[in-house]
């Protein structure tokens, strides 16, 4: 198994894997991980749905019937492929995050904690030396995708994680550079008084990440 580190700075998202997926001791421990995701209050404000084997084709038939319900002329290769979606890996985690009222942690820190856990499977898979790629899209949403998955009305399907050994060695992908997204922060000058929070003069020239930049637009 690969170090902490090596798993951090190598994992990438693997669209193609073969029909190995992992055992029942290794999906434990991808579990094990999610579980060790930060979680302010011990709200475990997430669930997760695993579908192998026959499942898959039943989770393929939800797919499939949900277009059909949409619109029922949806065409036989559409139906096709949405039929196919989950044999595309041996093993399909859906994330579900259920949000709760708490006066100290608001539904976007749950909603993160989920996300997290969710991104502790996949780096988890990726030391097992299996490969993982979230899937999202309208599926998440749809509502007779939803019931028929027994999600609540107060619960978000946040992702389809698709597990499996990839078919081929991944290569090392592209680097990204961070250096745009990091700030070294410094406070206004004092002499400023247009700016009384200590932003600067500018968003972009004070390098303030764009979240801030929106809050401040609020104020």
């Amino acid at each position: 198994m690969m170090d902490a580190l090596t798993c951090l700075t190598t994992r990438r998202s693997i669209h193609q894997v073969s029909d190995s997926g992992p055992s029942e001791d290794e999906f434990r421990i991808m579990l094990e991980a999610a579980s060790r995701a930060p979680d302010h209050g011990g709200l475990r404000p997430w669930r997760l749905l695993v579908f192998r084997g026959e499942a898959r084709r039943e989770l393929g038939e939800v797919f499939a019937q949900s277009a059909l319900r949409d619109d029922p002329g949806t065409s036989a290769a559409a139906v096709g492929r949405l039929r196919g979606k989950p044999l595309r890996a041996p093993l399909i985690v859906a994330v579900v995050c259920r949000s709760r009222e708490h006066p100290k942690v608001p539904a976007w820190e749950q909603l993160a904690s989920a996300v997290c856990a969710a991104h502790s499977i996949s780096l988890a898979a990726h030391a097992l030396g299996y490969g993982a790629v979230w899937r999202t899209g309208g599926l998440c949403a749809h509502e007779y995708v939803r019931k028929s998955l027994g999600v609540e009305d107060d619960e978000q399907l946040i992702s389809w994680m698709y597990i499996g050994r990839p078919r081929r060695r991944p290569g090392p992908g592209r680097a990204r550079s961070v250096e745009d997204r990091v700030t070294d922060w410094r406070p206004a000058e004092p002499d400023t008084p247009s700016h009384p929070r200590g932003f600067g003069r500018s968003g972009e020239r004070a390098g303030l990440p764009e979240f801030f930049r929106r809050y401040r637009r609020k104020q």
